[in-house]
């Protein structure tokens, strides 16, 4: 029994591993791909080149510089005022706006677990029990685990995209004390559901808001090695403002600080904004 129970902590212990390995792969690639974006330049994925370079060619023909290098008065950057565009370089940029607006924003919940039992059982769940094909588990922040509950449904997608049911078995909390990191274990319910072990899904736990919160299109969020920031209109000028974000959802993201309910925010060319800006503060765009 001893050699049994050492056999299950050995076990336990690289799956813990294995998803610290795998989110500090994920946090450094986030940390590169941030300063490349900040730079301005590095390998891009053609449609995001061709993005940005759209984004700031379009920032160029709104603030052309003359001979003295002064911003034409199309586009033009007042450090109190922000972006001030006249009312023929907005619509030539196709810029527009929506309010941040009340409502009950889902609070969805990320992780990516690996499977590490392919056997199927049937799990002991919330007083109940509960046919699994598969179990897989992974690491979350301990404050999303804290909003956790053994039995609560997850969305699973395996590598090659097929959608699965599964269940929130058990929650460990704190189990690396290095980052303190909490251990989610999550049941497949699908019957049949095919998984190797150590392959890995794309786990999302939806939990309903009671409240309303404040949440703007995900559009209107920039996000940078500086944290994330939005442009508030205020008549015909576009001033960036700091935020903090906390759900985000495919339709919006949840605003904690920074804004209140009605303000309006841009949607759309949000980067020819930022360039327009970098541009009159910094003396340039993007250079290789």
């Amino acid at each position: 029994m001893k050699r049994l129970a050492s056999r299950r902590r050995s076990a336990r212990f690289r799956r813990i591993l294995s998803s610290i390995a795998r989110r500090g792969r994920s946090r450094a690639a986030v940390s590169v791909c941030a300063a490349v974006l900040l730079a301005g330049c590095g390998g891009e994925h053609p449609s995001a080149e061709e993005h940005r370079h759209g984004a700031e060619h379009a920032a160029g023909e709104a603030c052309g510089h003359d001979e003295k290098g002064e911003v034409s008065s199309g586009a033009r950057f007042d450090p109190d005022k922000g972006v001030l565009l006249s009312e023929e370089t907005r619509r030539s940029l196709g810029i527009e706006t929506a309010e941040a607006t009340k409502d009950r924003l889902p609070l969805e919940i990320r992780f990516t677990p690996q499977v590490f039992d392919e056997t199927p059982r049937v799990a002991d769940v919330g007083g109940g029990r509960i046919a699994c094909a598969a179990k897989a588990s992974g690491l979350i922040a301990r404050e999303q685990a804290a909003l956790l509950r053994d039995g609560m449904p997850v969305r699973l997608v395996t590598q090659a995209g097929n959608a699965l049911g599964g269940v929130v078995l058990k929650v460990h909390p704190a189990v690396t004390l290095a980052f303190g990191d909490a251990e989610v274990v999550a049941g497949v319910t699908n019957a049949g559901a095919r998984l190797a072990m150590g392959e890995f899904l794309a786990a999302v736990v939806t939990i309903p808001r009671d409240a309303p919160v404040l949440v703007v299109p995900k559009a209107a969020v920039l996000r940078s090695v500086e944290g994330a920031s939005v442009y508030a209109a205020h008549g015909g000028a576009f001033r960036r403002v700091e935020v903090k974000t906390g759900a985000e959802t495919e339709e919006g993201i949840e605003i904690t600080e920074g804004l209140n309910a009605g303000d309006a925010v841009a949607v759309r060319a949000v980067e020819t904004l930022r360039l327009i800006e970098l541009r009159a503060t910094k003396g340039g765009g993007h250079s290789h």
